[in-house]
C-alpha cells in the first residue's frame, strides 16, 4: 500500500439558476439573477509541515473581489500548529489573524489566538489558553483580553475566563466539536 501526498489542489465554482428564487432573506423580494459569484479555492502543500490556503469570491457583475482569504500554516504534527492569515471582505473588514497550539509537555498545551482589524486599527480578540489532556478527559481554560473576572462556558463572546471540559468517547473522539485536544493514540 503506497500513500501519496497531494501537493496542489484547486477548486472553482459558480451556480447557475434556471428559475427566479422566490425564497430570500428579504420577504416579498424575488432574486432574478441567473448566476452567482465565482468562488475559487487554492491549497498548496509546500512541504510535509508547511501549507498555503487561499479562497476568493469574485463578482462578475461588479467586476471586483467580494471576499478573499489567505493563510500560511506550519503543522509539523497533529498536536502542534501555527497559522497566520489575512481576511478581506468588501465594504466590511480587513483582518490579520494568528493562531498557535503548541505542546508544553506530554499532557499540557498552550493555545493563542490573535485577530486584528486593519481598517479600525484595533485588536478584535486575544485569547490565551492552557489545555490539560489525559486522553480520557481534558480541561481547557482560556482567557480573553482584557482579562476579566467574569466566567462563561463554551465559546460565548464574554470576556474573562472560559473553562471547557471536552469529553472523550471510547474511540478517542471528542464529544465536544470545539475541542482543541488531539485524538488519543
Amino acid at each position: 500500500l503506497e500513500f501519496r501526498r497531494v501537493l496542489f489542489r484547486s477548486n472553482i465554482a459558480q451556480l447557475y439558476f434556471f428559475e427566479d428564487r422566490e425564497v430570500n432573506l428579504t420577504p416579498g423580494e424575488v432574486d432574478t439573477q441567473s448566476d452567482s459569484d465565482i468562488f475559487a479555492e487554492l491549497r498548496g502543500d509546500v512541504t510535509d509541515s508547511w501549507n498555503l490556503n487561499s479562497a476568493l469570491q469574485w463578482s462578475p457583475d461588479d467586476n471586483q473581489t467580494e471576499e478573499f482569504r489567505f493563510d500560511v500554516q506550519y503543522e509539523p504534527n497533529v498536536s502542534k500548529f501555527f497559522t497566520v492569515g489575512y481576511r478581506f471582505r468588501r465594504n466590511s473588514e480587513q483582518q490579520v489573524n494568528a493562531r498557535l497550539r503548541w505542546p508544553l509537555g506530554p499532557k499540557w498545551a498552550l493555545s493563542v489566538t490573535e485577530r486584528y482589524a486593519i481598517d479600525e486599527e484595533q485588536n478584535l480578540e486575544t485569547t490565551v489558553g492552557l489545555t490539560y489532556d489525559s486522553c480520557c478527559w481534558a480541561l481547557h481554560c482560556s482567557s480573553l483580553a482584557p482579562l476579566g473576572l467574569s466566567c462563561s462556558r463554551g465559546s460565548s463572546p464574554a470576556q474573562g475566563l472560559r473553562p471547557r471540559w471536552p469529553l472523550r468517547l471510547a474511540a478517542g473522539q471528542s464529544a465536544s466539536p470545539s475541542s482543541d485536544s488531539p485524538v488519543c493514540r
